[in-house]
């Protein structure tokens, strides 16, 4: 706690008096020598009101700052930062420069959860939908784009002769997925909650590239769900795109070429829907009331952009 033990000790003393005297009990008292001091119901209680008060203060800070403006935080995952990337210097040049703008990475699976609590105030990501509707959001959210979801494996055409695959054809085969996220959700998607039972699952993995260099360099040898846009990547991969190949000459080069194969008739028309998400009603409230605080400057330049890239 960065304080000397004997300060403590007086405070504690002084709080045990003070609520003594209140309650007729005091907030701890000592044990033996060497264990913690034991709370009494008056401390209990009094530690649960602490608390709860330092909770709402905290909230309630933390609404001011977003009020004010003087901070951003925008969370991305791996695969939507260049998304960000597209706007982020005119964003920068229309805010106040007093203002702290910071970018953090997120997964998936946690970006709805660190919005609620507040931990972030922006987050460019995706989420699974189809070709048929989009799922309801409690969110506002602004759509960047929609990617067509195929399937990314290192087999060649004896081992695996067809261009698409059904639900069942799947089956036969060793499937690479990440531990969560939203390729993870489009397994859960198309077979429902014993799809760990229906598949051939290799052990997960924590990274969508991570799983594409397990079939680059031949560590296994399957199929793994991906967006269209991150299999073309993949595809256009080469041993000087990865990290250390220009330092060491004795790295192989990846031996195996990568293709798509599609999603058979029987799987729906599945789509990762990627775009702007704030808590609901942010945006209206800062476009409204404050058109220059750094939130409505984010959904204004990225609405701008948005328009263009659908622009033939």
């Amino acid at each position: 706690m960065g304080r000397h033990q004997s300060s403590l000790q007086k405070q504690l003393e002084t709080l045990n008096s003070y609520f003594h005297e209140l309650c007729g009990e005091p907030l701890a008292t000592k044990r033996d020598r060497g264990q913690d001091y034991a709370f009494t119901p008056t401390g209990e209680r009094v530690a649960e009101e602490a608390k709860a008060l330092l909770l709402n203060w905290h909230d309630i800070l933390e609404l001011r700052r977003r009020e004010v403006g003087r901070r951003l935080v925008v969370a991305t995952t791996t695969f939507t930062l260049p998304i960000l990337a597209v706007v982020w210097n005119q964003v920068l040049n229309e805010v106040a420069t007093s203002v702290d703008l910071r970018v953090v990475q997120i997964r998936t699976k946690d970006f709805f959860e660190r919005l609620d609590k507040r931990g972030v105030d922006v987050v460019v990501g995706g989420f699974l939908g189809s070709r048929e509707g989009l799922p309801d959001l409690n969110y506002d959210f602004l759509e960047w784009n929609r990617d067509r979801v195929v399937l990314l494996t290192n087999l060649d055409k004896r081992n695996l002769p067809m261009s698409s695959l059904t639900t069942e054809d799947l089956k036969q085969y060793d499937v690479v997925a990440p531990d969560a996220g939203v390729i993870r959700d489009v397994l859960h998607f198309t077979y429902g909650e014993s799809f760990e039972q229906e598949l051939k699952l290799l052990p997960p993995v924590q990274d969508l590239y991570y799983g594409i260099n397990l079939l680059r360099y031949g560590f296994v040898s399957g199929l793994m769900f991906a967006t269209e846009t991150a299999a073309k990547h993949a595809l256009r991969l080469t041993a000087s795109d990865d990290v250390l190949a220009m330092e060491s000459s004795q790295l192989p080069t990846p031996p195996i070429n990568l293709r798509t194969i599609n999603l058979g008739e029987d799987f729906k028309e599945l789509v990762v829907v990627s775009g702007l998400f704030a808590r609901k009603g942010e945006r209206e409230y800062y476009e409204r009331n404050d058109p220059g605080h750094p939130l409505a400057v984010l959904w204004r330049v990225f609405e701008e952009h948005r328009r263009e890239h659908e622009s033939p």
